[in-house]
């Protein structure tokens, strides 16, 4: 048994080995890409490996668009300087050049490759691929690999990274979607013996039913769907608001012909659907939105609950435990299906297929042998209904403000819908900001 199990053999996982065999403790790395670690380097810095910026921390930090407070440890740590030193001391002589970025003195990715490699050369390198964590007692203390085989350590670090370039090994391993699409809004998404959310979910809004308590968060997705004596399914929680509901036109998503949309609950209307998230209730309700006065005018959404699959208790009966999947696994998959054919011109590609078919595949829905960009607009709607990303979708394909032929019910503030102008594909710039800096310009039209 090592003292220390890496697993993910990428620029993190060479850095945290090489580390850990500088310190003395026997170290295992688990690679699953077939050319060995490390293969993202040499395809940074254009082939020439940025390796940091020639600056201290607290201007580093400056640049770090997105909560720098979180890297505030690490860089303290192991500052830009402590990396230059680093890289000097592996045989990496190294260069600043316009806008302090660093490079190696040989303009070779490859290089820098070779000297991580060289400095973590005392860690076992286990080729295969992660596929279940070992937990014991509440703690990590190994991991299963794809090839049935268990590797076992004192400590377990995961460096498993993104999925920005699959051809070099980084291919999001360390997240897939989880093999129920219902999970990912239950109490225990952030994890049970039965519950496996946590393994798509990348960046989750944490509630508590007891530490969090607010009118909003998952509480407003939850009461805010649902009400007493609607004839819907018990939720978890004794808040029942009865707010949004489905239009018919979110309800023609999983039935293109709306009058074969079943009055029945929500597990029931899956199956009817033949496809595991339509998760509407049809309970005393009609497709049909009518005047759009009630809560049962339409389908009511039964996504969202404070009910465990495990079956457990939570944390409060009013109060929710359900975290907010803000990012999660889909939405990658659905990114690549949409960049790929569009990049096509529109003409359905493999990467295409394969990313829709993971989609569809866990929803148990029909697979296609090709897909058209408007087949991907709506697989957005049915794959993230109610998540509040439906507006940036449709202006993204054109098909939400100005002259288009994709029309919803009361869109506009019309029954039958109506067209909405141009302009509201932009928000107006609020009233105090303008009044607070003269700079400023109202978006055109408000």
């Amino acid at each position: 048994m090592s003292d220390l199990l890496i697993i993910g053999g990428g620029a993190a996982g060479l850095m945290a080995a090489g580390a850990a065999c500088a310190r003395g403790l026997t170290t295992a790395v688990v690679e699953h890409n077939p050319k060995g670690p490390g293969q993202k380097l040499l395809i940074t810095g254009k082939g020439r490996c940025n390796v940091t910026n020639d600056c201290d921390v607290r201007e580093f930090l400056n640049y770090v668009r997105h909560n720098p407070r979180f890297l505030y440890s690490a860089l303290y740590a192991f500052s830009p300087a402590s990396a230059m030193e680093l890289f000097e001391s592996l045989g990496v002589p190294l260069k600043t050049e316009r806008g302090r970025r660093v490079f190696p003195q040989s303009d070779r990715a490859a290089d820098v490759l070779a000297a991580l490699r060289g400095y973590a050369a005392d860690a076992k390198f286990v080729h295969g691929s992660a596929k279940e964590l070992l937990i014991e007692d509440g703690r990590c203390v190994g991991v299963r690999t794809s090839d049935g085989k268990t590797h076992r350590a004192a400590h377990v670090l995961v460096t498993t990274g993104g999925t920005s370039y699959p051809a070099t090994g980084s291919d999001g391993s360390g997240y897939k979607l989880a093999p129920v699409y219902k999970h990912l809004f239950m109490a225990d998404n952030d994890g049970s013996n039965v519950n496996k959310a946590r393994q798509e979910v990348i960046l989750p809004i944490l509630q508590d039913g007891v530490r969090t308590k607010s009118w909003g968060g998952s509480l407003f997705l939850i009461a805010g769907t649902h009400k007493s004596d609607t004839g819907m399914n018990p939720w978890g929680s004794k808040q029942g608001w009865g707010g949004p509901h489905c239009r018919q036109a979110m309800v023609a998503k999983f039935f293109p012909n709306v009058n074969d949309a079943p009055s029945v609950l929500e597990d029931q209307m899956v199956v009817a659907a033949k496809d595991d998230r339509a998760l509407m209730c049809g309970v005393q309700r009609s497709t049909s939105t009518g005047d759009n006065m009630s809560f049962t005018d339409g389908f009511a959404c039964a996504k969202f609950s404070n009910i465990r699959a495990d079956n457990g208790l939570t944390s409060d009966t009013d109060n929710p435990d359900m975290d907010i999947p803000l990012l999660r696994m889909a939405e990658a998959y659905l990114i690549v299906a949409e960049a790929s054919i569009r990049a096509n011109n529109g003409v359905s590609t493999q990467e295409t297929i394969d990313a829709m078919h993971e989609i569809r595949k866990r929803a148990n829905a029909a697979e296609s042998a090709s897909y058209t960009l408007t087949d991907i607009r709506d697989e957005w709607a049915r794959e993230f209904w109610f998540e509040g990303r439906r507006r940036i979708d449709l202006i993204r394909f054109g098909d939400f403000g100005g002259h288009t032929d994709y029309n919803w019910d009361w869109k506009g503030g019309e029954k039958q819908g109506t067209e909405i102008k141009e302009f509201r594909n932009i928000y107006p710039i609020p009233a105090n900001d303008i009044n607070a800096n003269t700079n400023l310009e109202q978006n055109p039209e408000y």
